[in-house]
This record gives structure tokens, C-alpha cells and sequence, in this order.
């Protein structure tokens, strides 16, 4: 009996080491060692002018580091085609690439531009999607970084509206790199102002059409309010969404009747922007915790109209009071490079003659 127990070990030790080897053999596993962002453009002509800019302007340290981030990647092509006061069409090709056929100010739009195509974590187009806004590096104003809006029309994955708005569009997605994840792209995407960031939000569509309308339009001659969010600023801007206007436009609505003259329209429309760039604590309480009063909004509406946001909320109300509920702003901090944006449920009401 003590014969065949020890036979029965010395088989089960041998099996074990034959299964063991086994397993070694089949469970091997390659790992695959992803370039690092960096090292994917030294590894593609196509984004050498991309390369340089990166170490011209002194990112691509960061881009070579560990770390997660997300990187849009305009082509050789697209930087030729980039032009601005500073930066000529045809300038950004490989040979100007360098400190010594740059300006500093040249290198330093080159650099804002470069950080406004990067995002502190790294991040797959789905992902994009669904968050709709994420945070650039680029600087906004004063301590705020600019956002950049990603949504899908039809089957284009569109970085702040396209190119026709000074975006992009997304040729390739989700390249897998060591830090991060690179999306080509097909231009180079310039700084948002307010207007661009309106343009983009499909959700903004209906405020675009009233910005946009001129004399012969059916809200009379915007033009002036346009220009005001066109221009340096910065401003505020409290959006309705259009859902608020398919409200405020309907039968009966606060733009119908002797309401709806261009001149009420530019007041009411000035009447959701304040001079400065005044941004939300959180997504639900404008004011920070210790907060103990409500804060007043001064408007570009004619006689400086203002509204208050209650403290510890995002609930709006006019001033003088009216007997209408609350307007909420739904999204918060939509940073442009004139201004701030923040989107709103209900189509505010001024004092009109």
C-alpha cells in the first residue's frame, strides 16, 4: 500500500509539471509596447511639421512623459493652409519651423494653438461624445482653459463645428499610444470665440438664428449683437437653449407680438450678457459654499438691467422680480477666448417699453 501511494505522488508531481509546462507554453503573451506620442509622429512623414512645432514651442517634453493625453493631430497639410495676423498661409511647412525663422510671438500663437488641440487625459472619440465638452490646455481668460465641443453630425465626428468654423473634422480616432491617445485631424482648430462655441452646439441653434438675422430676416437686424460677441470682450453669456426658444417664440410667448420688434429682440438678446468672465463654482451652485448672498448680473441690456442667481444655486430671476419660475443654467463654464458661456432653460425676460 505505502508502494502505491508513493507511485501515486511521483505520478501527480509529474503531471503537475507537465500541465504547468503546458500552460507556460500556451498562456505566453506577447505584450505589445505602444510608441509614445511623440514617437508615433517621428514615425509618420505626414506629421513632421506637427513634430517640430511640438518641440519648437517646448511640449513635446510633455508629450514624451508618462502620463494620459489626448492629442488632435492636424497633418502637414493643415498647418500649410493655417494662416492668422501673425502666421501667413504657406508659413508653417517644415523649413520656417524653427526659433530662428520665428518671431517669438509667432512661436507663442504657434504654442496656444498647439495647446488648445490638447487635453489633460487621454480619451477615446466615444467618450468625447458623450461628455460633448472637454477642457484644453490652451489658457482661456484669466485662470480658465478653453473648451472645445465634440459632437457627431451624421457620420463626421466634428471638433468644435469644422473646419468651416475654425474646427476640425476627425479623419482617424483612437490611436493608442504609450501616454495618451491621438485622433488625426483635418485643420488646424483655432482658438473658439463666443460666436464659434454657438455655432458648434447644435443645442444653440435657435439663439445662432436670432445672433444671425438681418434686416430682411424675421427678427429684424441682429448684426450689432453679433459683433459685440465677436469682439475682445471678455463677456458672459447666459444661452437659452432651443427649447427655450421654441417656448418663448410659440403663441403667446414673451417674443410675440409688440415684443418681437428688432429693437425689443436686441434688448432681450443683451439682456443675456454681462460684461467679464464670470464662471460657476460648480455645475450646481454658482456661488462657492461659504457664500451668503445672492449675486447680481449687470447686462448689456439698455439702463444696465440685472438679474440675480441665488446663492447656492444656478436659478436665475429678473430683476425687478416677475411671476415666472426660475430660469436654470444647465451647463456651466463653456470657455471661449473672448468670454464664458453658460447655457440656460428659459428665455429671460427684460423690462421692454
Amino acid at each position: 500500500m505505502k508502494i502505491k501511494n508513493q507511485i501515486i505522488k511521483m505520478l501527480s508531481v509529474v503531471a503537475f509539471a507537465f500541465f504547468a509546462n503546458s500552460c507556460d507554453d500556451k498562456d505566453t503573451v506577447d505584450v505589445v509596447k505602444f510608441p509614445t506620442i511623440i514617437e508615433s509622429f517621428k514615425n509618420d512623414s505626414n506629421f513632421s511639421v506637427l513634430l517640430k512645432a511640438l518641440e519648437v514651442t517646448q511640449l513635446s517634453t510633455t508629450l514624451t512623459n508618462p502620463g494620459s493625453y489626448t492629442i488632435f493631430a492636424p497633418n502637414n497639410t493643415a498647418f500649410a493652409a493655417y494662416s492668422s495676423t501673425l502666421i501667413p498661409a504657406g508659413f508653417l511647412v517644415d523649413a520656417n519651423i524653427n526659433s530662428t525663422s520665428m518671431s517669438a510671438a509667432q512661436i507663442a500663437e504657434l504654442k496656444k494653438i498647439l495647446q488648445n488641440h490638447v487635453l489633460g487625459v487621454g480619451t477615446r472619440s466615444n467618450d468625447l461624445l458623450t461628455a460633448g465638452y472637454s477642457k484644453t490646455f490652451a489658457a482661456g481668460v484669466g485662470s480658465t482653459t478653453l473648451s472645445m465641443f465634440v459632437n457627431k453630425v451624421g457620420t463626421d465626428v466634428l471638433v468644435n463645428g469644422g473646419i468651416s468654423n475654425g474646427g476640425a473634422k476627425v479623419v482617424f480616432a483612437d490611436i493608442d499610444a504609450s501616454n495618451g491617445i491621438v485622433h488625426k485631424v483635418d485643420n488646424v482648430i483655432k482658438l473658439p470665440r463666443i460666436v464659434n462655441h454657438v455655432v458648434a452646439n447644435p443645442d444653440l441653434a435657435s439663439l445662432l438664428s436670432v445672433l444671425s438675422s438681418t434686416a430682411t430676416g424675421p427678427y429684424g437686424d441682429q448684426s450689432a449683437v453679433l459683433t459685440t460677441l465677436n469682439g475682445n470682450g471678455p463677456f458672459t453669456v447666459f444661452a437659452p437653449l432651443n427649447t427655450a426658444f421654441d417656448t418663448a417664440l410659440a403663441p403667446g410667448g414673451f417674443i410675440t407680438g409688440t415684443n418681437a420688434t428688432p429693437t425689443n429682440i436686441s434688448k432681450i438678446l443683451r439682456y443675456h450678457v454681462s460684461n467679464g468672465n464670470l464662471t460657476s463654482s460648480s455645475a450646481t451652485s454658482w456661488t462657492s459654499s461659504s457664500a451668503t448672498t445672492d449675486v447680481t448680473i449687470t447686462t448689456l441690456a439698455a439702463t444696465a438691467q440685472q438679474f440675480k442667481i441665488t446663492k447656492g444655486t444656478v436659478k436665475i430671476t429678473e430683476l425687478p422680480v416677475i411671476a415666472v419660475a426660475a430660469s436654470n443654467i444647465k451647463f456651466v463654464n463653456i470657455q471661449a477666448a473672448n468670454g464664458n458661456i453658460h447655457t440656460v432653460d428659459r428665455v429671460l425676460q427684460p423690462v421692454l417699453p
